[in-house]
């Protein structure tokens, strides 16, 4: 059991690191996608994507969350608060760290689409927590 939590925290160091390497990287502009193996249907989902950043954000920070919050160090509601703190905190350090790299910039807009990602991706893991805290119906 030791081994597999291992793993899954692991995984989402990785994940976190992959995350901060995506934000520092450059992309060349994808508007003009011409490889002719992609369907039409994926050339259209990369457009709609490279011209909505702040959706891009948005999903990025849920999916992270989404995995980051169950493998989390600590116990209860407490631990939930913390991450997604650490979270919000990382979405500040990676856009002030785009005032470095001259081909990025900083934008306070993805910071406000990061946090709207955490603060998404928090809000079922509290919901599964506070549904876990209530007491059984004895009636049910």
């Amino acid at each position: 059991m030791k081994a597999r939590v291992v793993l899954i925290r692991g995984v989402a160091v990785l994940a976190v690191a992959g995350v901060v390497a995506l934000a520092w990287m450059p992309f060349p502009p994808l508007q003009h996608i011409s490889e002719p193996w992609l369907p039409g249907w994926a050339k259209r989902v990369i457009s709609f994507f490279a011209q909505e950043d702040f959706l891009c954000n948005v999903l990025g920070f849920f999916l992270l969350t989404l995995a980051v919050q169950p493998v989390f160090p600590g116990k209860g509601r407490a631990r939930r608060w913390r991450c997604a703190w650490w979270l919000a905190a990382l979405v500040v350090t990676l856009e002030c760290g785009q005032l470095f790299l001259p081909h990025r910039f900083f934008d306070l807009k993805d910071i406000a689409s990061g946090w709207l990602g955490v603060a998404a991706g928090s809000l079922p893991w509290f919901i599964a927590d506070w549904r876990a805290s209530r007491p059984a119906a004895d009636g049910a």
